[in-house]
């Protein structure tokens, strides 16, 4: 932002030896006085004009989540998962967002291949992400900076998440650690909030 506003900056003049009129160095000054503050009124358009692209993306860990709406989203994740585990991908795609339902086969073929490691295995939900992407229209480009973060970047208390072509919406993010099956497994779920109900928005 610095080198920003140091772009605006009036470049310095050079008049060589010759004293400049009174009358001239009246007007040269004031011009000078307008287009500095013509460059700070830009600054300032350009910032309040980069401040919603700022608001347009928040995550909240699980310690900030409200107690019920937690509660709600760690259900549900583990409700999908039990439904993945049966291979019951026909109720799977009847609780997913519009968005996902159109193009199911992806999600069909991650269960499918998948099914032997997830049934029987014992599923632990880790704490959840909440991420509110405002707006009106899908944003190209979206990162959502969880946790806290040190001076080195990230910590055990934080996580990033980069999505493309998110649609605006509340979404939460349960990742689930499998144990006691054929191997140990990870699995990531996207759910989306619709109305009051969470949606499967991706596997």
């Amino acid at each position: 932002m610095r080198h920003f506003l140091q772009t605006f900056a009036p470049c310095p003049m050079t008049t060589g030896t010759r004293k400049m009129p009174e009358e001239a160095s009246t007007v040269h000054n004031a011009s000078r006085s307008r287009l500095r503050n013509l460059s700070l009124w830009r600054a300032c358009l350009a910032l309040l004009l980069l401040a919603p692209a700022l608001r347009a993306q928040t995550c909240l860990s699980a310690a900030d989540i409200e107690p019920t709406a937690r509660s709600g989203l760690e259900s549900a994740a583990k409700r999908f998962f039990d439904l993945s585990a049966r291979g019951d991908t026909s109720a799977l795609k009847q609780n997913s967002a519009p968005s996902l339902a159109s193009s199911f086969s992806g999600v069909e073929a991650a269960v499918k291949d998948n099914q032997p490691y997830l049934a029987g295995a014992t599923a632990t939900v880790r704490p959840p992400y909440l991420l509110n992407a405002e707006g009106t229209e899908p944003l190209p480009h979206t990162e959502f900076l969880c946790g806290v973060f040190g001076p080195s970047g990230q910590t055990s208390q934080s996580a990033v998440f980069v999505l493309n072509d998110l649609p605006s919406g509340k979404y939460g993010v349960a990742i689930i650690d499998l144990s006691g099956g054929k191997k140990p497994l990870t699995v990531t779920l996207v759910l989306k909030q619709i109305g009051s109900d969470w949606k499967l928005a991706g596997f």
